[in-house]
């Protein structure tokens, strides 16, 4: 068994894919989408993990503003916490809550999209290795259970859709494992 994706809901399809790949450098995948339950959705992906985004049609969504502790989040590893500052703050979007600092351990900030998902940076030398490399998907830790995977190296789209056509998918290098509570890291 292997993480294939996380998924945020959104107002506007379009609106979301265009924030997250022109102000976050998400790459678009593919579109999806099912006419039955009322759902159409893009894949995204970013430095090997993949975003699903989900708008329903014809039910409005009214996202409310995330409360502490920020559960559920999407969290990204980077090297360079001020970088990160500087392209939040040239493209407008603001900080939700940090920098946060555990002296000599981590330093991290949260921040959202424009339909309230939170999403976090984190620099952590005993974790990354020292590159954006693996995204680790926070949720609640309740929600998580013993499990360890490795992804392979092309991830491939859900079953009935296609990649468009000239689209390739980012290779996944990624080795990870989720442990029940909040022990929980890389492996390998």
């Amino acid at each position: 068994m292997a993480y294939d994706h996380g998924a945020f809901r959104v107002r506007n399809l379009e609106d979301a894919i265009k924030f997250y790949t022109e102000k976050l450098e998400f790459r678009f995948l593919f579109y999806c989408g099912s006419e039955k339950f009322g759902e159409k959705g893009a894949f995204l992906s970013y430095h090997g993990a993949r975003l699903e985004l989900i708008e329903t049609i014809g039910v409005p969504y009214e996202p409310t503003m995330p409360q502490r502790p920020y559960c559920p989040h999407l969290c990204f590893e980077t090297e360079d916490m001020d970088q990160v500052i500087r392209t939040l703050q040239e493209n407008g979007i603001p900080i939700l809550d940090g920098p946060n600092e555990i002296p000599g351990s981590e330093r991290w900030l949260y921040f959202m999209d424009p339909d309230y998902n939170v999403l976090e940076y984190i620099v952590s030398p005993a974790l990354s290795g020292g590159c954006i490399s693996w995204t680790r998907i926070i949720m609640c830790w309740s929600t998580l259970s013993g499990w360890t995977g490795t992804r392979p190296t092309r991830p491939e789209p859900r079953k009935g859709y296609e990649y468009p056509a000239g689209a390739e998918a980012e290779p996944h290098q990624s080795q990870f494992s989720f442990r029940s509570g909040p022990q929980w890291g890389r492996t390998g």
